[in-house]
């Protein structure tokens, strides 16, 4: 990526005779200021793997995903006191107007 910035010429003077002296060109210690500013998410690091075309072996042993022992661990969730229908109409209907 490139960008372009526009300083008025005392920065930028300043900027250059900084980076002179840490031993790098003015795009290399930009470079380092905004990366120490705003550090690059781990993730997005490695978005490319993302699409790879990997297996489902594969994929669950990346991502430390490991099959289910005791499926009981799913059950319940819902509380007693609450309908379940009500809560679909609901639902559907906030969905629905947020088409709109």
């Amino acid at each position: 990526m490139t960008i372009n910035v526009d300083l008025p010429p005392q920065i930028e003077q300043a900027y250059r005779a900084e980076a002179q002296a840490r031993g790098l060109s003015l795009d290399e210690m930009v470079r380092e200021i905004l990366i120490a500013r705003h550090p690059i998410d781990e993730l997005l690091m490695d978005a490319k793997e993302f699409f790879a075309n990997k297996g489902l072996s594969e994929l669950a042993k990346t991502q430390g995903v490991r099959p289910l022992d005791n499926p009981s661990v799913l059950l319940g969730g819902w509380p007693d006191d609450e309908n379940i229908d009500e809560f679909l109409e609901h639902t559907y209907k906030e969905r629905s107007a947020s088409l709109v």
